[in-house]
């Protein structure tokens, strides 16, 4: 007798349309499903098919999702927690019995709830509203102030260094080593073109000393990015300039990150299962942080407050409030540079070669030092002055000198500082270099100075946000990007 089937079509990787009928059997099971295909519709196949309307069909649900789609689920969700949130601690709170002295359930009148996760419940422009919002973890908190120390080295000696067992080599402090040297290559002092006549490609190398500050202007009002249903009201009112106390843990959400983490159990190999217990699998739960490039979230919907998070690696910043960068000053050494080429400071595209200050030899401004010079002397006789200021300092190898006049081969009224050596004839004097000064390349394309980051409390001074800022020293004044230009 005739038994009933299950069919399926499917529609493959190549775009073509396959069915699959599953094995006849009273109660038939649906067919084994095609790798590398999309299934379309399950077929019924009865005992007795006399037409194609007695076959049953149903359409498997394909839906495709866009990143659209996916952001309108997110929100629902989280908007769905918030008022699930909302919804449960109004119940506690009407739920919660409050009794008089003869032990009778008081009256409410009306009550409100907060979540804090945010300052649209309270009146943040009160001046008694003196709070701070742990908005992750949903705490009130006391409003606070923070500041940031340094550390300083309490002795400034190598002897001393030594006799408490470490040293100092730079800006490393570390357990007293040797050097040995490894690979000697003493017949080349730098790279040569072997087809000069090529048409080359300066395209300058930058290292950066710090490469990154550890903290953030405290002076200056951080940039409010993103303020929804006064969120940051009392941040607003009660921070004229001050730090950002109204916001709890903010030193961990908008500057270092919080972690994100995930879990991954891992199925080890029958191999290595063996070789603890024989014939069992062996199941290992591992702990990972999760590292992301580029995302961001939003959180709730426009009704609702709202908070922007931005991944860095693996940390998570929020991005709702940007503080400022702090006055610094950044040691810079550049190489691969064009010869003789005098260059372009931007920092985050913004031009600040007025605070940039060149080191010798990396200054357009020097002349020959004529006859050799003790410790004591005043007067510096030179080829020609004829560059230099009528008063003030010059470099003789890595000594400054100041001047309080000079004529024309000659500079007088010269003050050296303790502990002077000679200096030999026929080296170079320059100019001490200041803020502002030109950069220009030496003979191999290398240059050095100090970038001073401005001051943003400062009237009239650039500020710079926090975050990942490019430094670019550039022959072009206009700071083109195109090559050619």
């Amino acid at each position: 007798y005739y038994l009933p089937q299950n069919g399926a079509l499917w529609l493959d990787a190549d775009g073509e349309f396959r069915t699959v009928i599953g094995a006849a059997a009273e109660n038939p099971e649906n067919p084994v499903g095609l790798e590398d295909a999309m299934q379309l519709i399950e077929f019924r196949l009865p005992q007795y098919t006399f037409s194609p309307a007695d076959i049953g069909i149903r359409k498997v649900k394909n839906r495709r999702f866009t990143m659209r789609d996916i952001g309108k689920i997110n929100d629902r969700v989280e908007n769905l927690e918030y008022y699930s949130q909302l919804n449960m601690l109004e119940k506690d709170t009407e739920s919660y019995q409050i009794q008089d002295a003869d032990g009778l359930d008081r009256f409410k009148n009306g009550f409100i709830v907060d979540n804090f996760t945010g300052h649209s419940v309270g009146d943040g422009l009160h001046p008694d509203y003196a709070i701070s919002m742990d908005m992750a973890n949903g705490i009130l908190r006391p409003e606070f102030k923070h500041r940031m120390s340094t550390l300083e080295e309490s002795v400034t000696t190598d002897s001393a260094r030594t006799a408490s067992g470490y040293q100092k080599t730079g800006d490393l402090i570390t357990l007293p080593y040797t050097e040995a040297e490894m690979v000697n290559q003493p017949y080349a002092s730098r790279i040569e073109n072997v087809n000069p006549f090529n048409v080359m490609a300066w395209i300058g190398s930058i290292s950066l000393d710090p490469s990154s500050d550890i903290w953030k202007d405290t002076s200056r009002m951080p940039n409010l990015v993103i303020n929804r249903e006064g969120n940051y009201d009392s941040f607003i009112a009660r921070n004229g300039g001050s730090a950002v106390n109204t916001v709890w843990n903010e030193w961990e959400t908008f500057w270092t990150g919080e972690k994100s983490n995930g879990v991954q159990w891992k199925d080890t190999s029958w191999g290595t299962a063996r070789a603890v217990v024989p014939f069992r699998r062996v199941m290992e739960r591992t702990v990972t942080t999760t590292t992301t490039k580029s995302s961001r979230s939003g959180v709730r919907t426009e009704i609702t407050p709202r908070i922007d998070y931005e991944s860095k690696g693996d940390k998570v910043v929020s991005t709702e409030i940007i503080p400022y960068c702090r006055a610094k000053v950044v040691n810079f050494t550049g190489k691969v540079f064009k010869p003789r080429t005098r260059l372009f400071a931007f920092f985050d595209n913004v031009n600040v070669t007025q605070y940039v200050t060149p080191t010798p030899p990396y200054i357009n401004k020097y002349s020959l030092l004529n006859g050799a010079i003790n410790s004591s002397v005043t007067t510096i006789t030179v080829d020609s002055t004829g560059l230099f200021d009528t008063s003030g300092s010059i470099t003789i190898d890595s000594e400054i000198i100041t001047y309080t006049g000079k004529t024309g081969t000659t500079f007088t009224g010269c003050v050296r500082p303790s502990g002077a050596v000679l200096h030999a004839d026929n080296v170079y004097v320059y100019k001490t270099g200041s803020a502002g000064d030109p950069l220009i390349t030496g003979a191999t394309g290398k240059c050095s100075g100090t970038f001073s980051i401005p001051d943003p409390n400062i009237s009239g001074n650039p500020a710079f946000k926090v975050g990942e800022r490019v430094f670019r020293l550039t022959s072009d004044i206009t700071n083109g990007v195109l090559s050619g230009d």
